[in-house]
């Protein structure tokens, strides 16, 4: 049986990005006729999504021909080897470059922001083909409405 297996981790460049959307958020409140008071809010906001971001589980999630998937959490040094769980209701959003996959594990709605350096084209490809076959892809809202 093959399987195509990926490391959800959190994405390097997504949190450069964050860090360089926080500063450019200051330089904008510093030039503008806003409150000084205003400067905090950047920081704040930036902080609490790379928090989000850095606590999400590590792992490889293996996605069979069968249309099973398996959620293998990272080993942590000093505890027992980590055992396969089930994974559930894959989705996959697409927004630009950005990849949101969403996926329930032991109950809990986990999703996964994916850049191309943790979800590379090649595995992106397959990984829609998959989907397209055994699961549901979530749709982005069409910008224009059929009125």
């Amino acid at each position: 049986m093959r399987s195509l297996p990926l490391e959800l981790k959190p994405s390097p460049v997504l949190q450069a990005v964050l860090v360089v959307l926080a500063l450019l958020g200051l330089l904008a409140l510093w030039l503008s006729a806003l409150p000084r008071a205003a400067l905090a809010l950047p920081p704040l906001l930036a902080a609490i999504s790379l928090w989000r971001l850095r606590r999400l589980p590590r792992g490889r999630l293996l996605l069979h021909d069968s249309g099973q998937t398996e959620w293998w959490p990272a080993a942590v040094p000093g505890l027992a080897a980590p055992e396969a769980s089930p994974a559930e209701g894959l989705g996959l959003e697409l927004r630009g470059p950005i990849a949101v996959l969403t996926l329930r594990i032991q109950g809990r709605l986990l999703r996964w922001p994916l850049a191309s350096d943790t979800l590379p084209g090649p595995q992106l490809r397959v990984l829609r083909l998959w989907l397209d076959r055994h699961g549901e892809r979530a749709q982005a809202p069409s910008s224009t409405s059929t009125h």
